[in-house]
């Protein structure tokens, strides 16, 4: 969604924007949470940052610890 808005291939309120971006990031979670892969946690947890990057850029580089250890696990799943 983000994007579609920044191409300007849609037109869409702030506020429905928000909306939808909340809806998506519950259902999403609710999905995550029900399954065992780590897979979706990765994914959960990646585009969460990457909202919270574009729409909190300064509350995004206090996390910058949290963000180290994210990629350490990452790395670490990757090599086993």
């Amino acid at each position: 969604l983000y994007l579609a808005e920044a191409a300007a291939v849609v037109s869409v309120s702030p506020v429905v924007s928000i909306i939808i971006k909340i809806a998506f990031f519950l259902c999403f979670g609710a999905f995550a949470a029900g399954k065992k892969s780590l897979t979706y946690w990765i994914l959960f947890a990646l585009l969460a940052g990457v909202e919270a990057g574009i729409y909190l850029p300064e509350a995004a580089s206090g996390v910058k610890k949290l963000s180290d250890i994210f990629l350490r696990l990452i790395k670490t799943i990757c090599l086993y």
